[in-house]
């Protein structure tokens, strides 16, 4: 029952009018996962946008699979520290979350997705929980606005750092044992998997 598909984790950055006619962009470099149970070295790459506008943490697989060993129980942490690289003058700030995957659960199955977020080096400034009930079998797309302020802003001669925590938890009962859930993309589209929205604005003074 397990199915194995390209993991995505896609950054996206909405650029303002102010930005875009400065021809700026964000780069992210040195990537490093804190903890490797979901995401070991080798197995996740950082591909950016040309225009900079875009940056997608592409997973071989970040899944949890329950079977009849485990008893239907499964549990996958991959935490991240993403380095930005910003153009001189600007910060970088965060108002929006997208988190997009596949399940496919029986009756008496829950998968459940945690992600912990924030701005700067280990720091966590939110945690976002959703959970996904049997019977079900298909694609989830959760989304979470933020309003300004909820994330410090990064830049203006600080340094610029997005990390995350994520969890993928398959919880099972009684008969039901075999399920999976991931977060995904099919073929890879770079708006899969967790989406980070941006706001990139001049620094003032």
């Amino acid at each position: 029952m397990h199915m194995q598909r390209l993991a995505t984790l896609a950054l996206l950055a909405a650029v303002t009018a102010t930005a875009a006619s400065a021809k700026s962009r964000v780069e992210a470099f040195g990537a490093r996962a804190n903890e490797t149970q979901g995401c070991p070295e080798g197995s996740y790459s950082i591909v950016t946008a040309p225009d900079g506008g875009a940056l997608s943490v592409l997973f071989d697989n970040f899944a949890v699979t329950g079977t009849q060993a485990n008893g239907g129980f499964a549990r996958m942490t991959c935490a991240i520290e993403i380095p930005l690289r910003l153009p001189e003058g600007y910060s970088l700030g965060v108002y929006q979350m997208d988190y997009r995957g596949f399940a496919q659960l029986g009756h008496k199955q829950r998968a459940e997705l945690a992600v912990d977020y924030g701005t700067g080096r280990g720091n966590r400034g939110r945690r976002f929980h959703r959970h996904v009930k049997g019977t079900f079998a298909g694609d989830f797309v959760f989304n979470e606005n933020l309003r300004g302020g909820v994330l410090r802003r990064m830049g203006c001669g600080e340094e610029a750092v997005l990390n995350f925590r994520a969890t993928l938890t398959l919880v099972s009962k009684r008969d039901d044992r075999e399920g999976t859930m991931a977060l995904d993309s099919v073929d890879g589209a770079p708006k899969g998997g967790l989406v980070f929205g941006l706001d990139l604005k001049k620094c003032k003074g």
